[in-house]
């Protein structure tokens, strides 16, 4: 710009900025202010020649996988020892461990006129956790059998003796589509009534046929008479159940009572054994001696001395009831005694 021109600028200051817009305009539109090219970015695109950054592209990719697993703990059965009809429950808690699956992805360098030629790996990991289903089933006593699904169970069995409860759990693999399942069980008793009856010598008592409860004749003799009970399963005194009820009489433990045999001249004496819905009653009672003989004489007197009745009347305690002629005077005898 000449000397003038820029003199003539200074006292119109107009007119100056008018020519600086046009020199820049003419300035951009001949290239002097287009951008130079950048230098390529690593990893993005095809290298320069004198590119030295690091252009990392994957090479593969490696999964490594550990399994998860669930294992149960010990099966809880209440009551372990229980009456048949009753309810029982049983229960068992699971734990989980989750699996791990590590992606390993791997890279390499594309550039190879890259001063560093590394290029990291990367990971990634996750913990998936197996998801089992439960399932139970009951197997005894004897043909009872019951199933269901979940941690807990719940079931009444019909028959006495032992049985098991069996928890499984299954699920699909972490690391592929197998099936894997684990299982734990316990054990439980069912208690029912299986008999009772009296300790009684030949000679000593009896049943009475058809009687119902089963009733016995007990000799008024000196001593007790032990009532004994017994189980389905077989199980001693101690190792009955709470539900077990043995009454009547006096309690030697839970399978034995007594009583005296004198005391069942006052009368009758009922025993009942329960457990459950299962249960027995028998009942003691002194023998029914008959009534002693009486023998009425016209004549006012015996027909003999020293009479004693050839065949008395035996009683079911083998008592013998005869008639006794002995000073028999008077009319009307009422003589007895026991042979």
């Amino acid at each position: 710009m000449s000397k003038k021109a820029l003199k003539l600028a200074g006292r119109h200051p107009m007119l100056l900025a008018i020519i600086m817009a046009t020199l820049a305009l003419g300035l951009l539109f001949s290239g002097w202010l287009t951008p130079l090219p950048m230098r390529a970015q690593a990893g993005g695109g095809n290298p320069q020649p004198n590119d030295e950054s690091t252009d990392c592209v994957q090479s593969s990719v490696t999964t490594n996988c550990s399994e998860g697993s669930v294992t149960l703990s010990s099966v809880t059965v209440a009551p372990a020892i229980g009456c048949i009809g009753s309810a029982f429950s049983a229960s068992v808690t699971p734990t989980i461990t989750p699996g791990q699956i590590i992606i390993d992805t791997s890279y390499t360098n594309a550039n190879p006129n890259a001063t560093n030629t590394t290029c990291d790996d990367t990971y990634t990991t996750n913990t998936p956790s197996p998801s089992p289903t439960y399932t139970w089933i009951v197997n005894g006593p004897g043909s009872f059998s019951a199933s269901g699904g979940g941690l807990s169970a719940s079931f009444t069995p019909t028959n006495c003796g032992s049985g098991s409860v069996t928890f499984t759990a299954k699920w699909t693999d972490t690391c592929d589509t197998n099936q894997s399942s684990t299982s734990a069980s316990g054990n439980f008793t069912v208690v029912a009534v299986d008999s009772l009856a009296p300790d009684l010598s030949a000679g000593q008592g009896g049943l009475e046929e058809g009687s119902d409860p089963p009733t016995y004749w007990v000799c008024p003799c000196p001593g007790d008479v032990i009532v004994t009970a017994s189980s389905c399963p077989s199980l001693t005194a101690d190792q009955l159940p709470d539900c077990w009820s043995f009454t009547g009489g006096v309690e030697i433990d839970k399978l034995h009572h007594k009583v005296s045999k004198v005391a069942l001249a006052n009368g009758p004496v009922t025993f009942t054994v329960t457990c459950g819905t299962s249960t027995e009653t028998i009942i003691l009672k002194a023998d029914n001696e008959k009534t002693n003989y009486d023998m009425y004489f016209p004549s006012g007197s015996c027909l003999c001395d020293n009479f004693t009745d050839p065949s008395p009347y035996h009683d079911q305690c083998g008592n013998s009831l005869a008639v006794d002629c002995v000073d028999c005077l008077c009319p009307l005898s009422k003589a007895y005694g026991y042979g």
